[in-house]
């Protein structure tokens, strides 16, 4: 009932969190100008869309479980070694600071691979996206070879980063599982002697042992989860960039609102506007004085 209860609550937060997620990158995907899409292409943020939510989506169904019950054990079998045998339990809590060592260093190199995984799955889809529209001119221009060797690159950048997060993941549960063993020989070492000099019961070496044992089973647990949320980080890393992008025409603070005593007509008037693509670009209108009449359809078509 406890575990039933425990997925219907964690499924249910998780599924609201990555349905906000998406929203407001498609709320904010419609809110910006076209000169950001000009520079910022359509794969990236149909990637921000897919890719990364994917990757917060695998950390919260995933992990959670394993996290919550991979730290109550380290938590209680803590408490359990600290009650058995207190000196023995300090060289067993000694373990961590080269676990705290090599989880920090893990993040920061699995956090690296998985950049770099995010940007060249926008880029692959971005590839993929421009070969389909445009199939009937790659084919009338015989480019089908020079895309399937653009996209060739790509996937093989994206193999790398991953394997390079693999690999990063390989030394990182190999260094736990040795830490683990170090410490275990640290332990039978120091209880022998202890038992050998009567100060310790050889019973509760034995279960000190046993414990011990299961105390660094939840690391891989763990260590899988820190491959997660590195995942997940570089993800989010991502998404918080584009939602936090600004808006070169940003929403009127005090909207003006139209009056309620007469119809509104329609008409337009433009003074002084001025318009350019991009920043770094030159001004293709200065001082433009424009008027609409209501009803009326007008183009301004200019030199191309």
């Amino acid at each position: 009932g406890t575990r039933y209860a425990f997925f219907r609550i964690s499924g249910s937060v998780g599924q609201a969190v990555l349905l906000e997620l998406r929203t407001r990158i498609f709320d904010r995907a419609r809110q910006l100008p076209v000169a950001f899409h000009e520079s910022y292409t359509s794969g990236a943020v149909i990637s921000r869309l897919t890719a990364d939510v994917d990757a917060v989506r695998d950390l919260i169904e995933a992990s959670l479980d394993g996290l919550l019950t991979s730290v109550l054990t380290v938590t209680g079998i803590s408490v359990l070694l600290l009650w058995l045998d207190a000196p023995l339990a300090l060289v067993v809590l000694g373990s961590i600071v080269p676990l705290v060592a090599m989880t920090r260093w893990f993040r920061r190199r699995s956090r690296i691979a998985y950049r770099r995984a995010r940007d060249t799955v926008a880029e692959i889809i971005v590839r993929f996206g421009e070969a389909m529209n445009a199939v009937r001119a790659v084919q009338a221009f015989r480019a089908e070879r020079r895309k399937h060797a653009a996209m060739n690159r790509l996937n093989d950048t994206f193999r790398d980063a991953h394997t390079d997060a693999l690999e990063v993941v390989a030394r990182y549960t190999a260094g736990v599982r040795l830490t683990g063993n170090v410490a275990l020989a640290v332990v039978l070492a120091v209880g022998a002697w202890r038992v050998s000099s009567g100060a310790l019961p050889l019973g509760v070496l034995a279960a000190f042992l046993l414990y011990l044992r299961r105390f660094y089973d939840p690391l891989d647990e763990l260590a899988t989860f820190n491959n997660l949320y590195a995942s997940a980080a570089a993800a989010l890393e991502k998404i918080a960039d584009f939602l936090a992008t600004p808006s070169s025409v940003p929403e009127p603070a005090a909207p003006v609102p139209l009056p309620r005593d007469r119809p509104v007509r329609g008409a337009l008037a433009f003074r002084g506007v001025g318009f350019r693509y991009r920043p770094d670009t030159p001004p293709v209108l200065r001082g433009l004085d424009l008027e609409v009449p209501a009803g009326q359809t007008l183009a301004v078509v200019g030199a191309t």
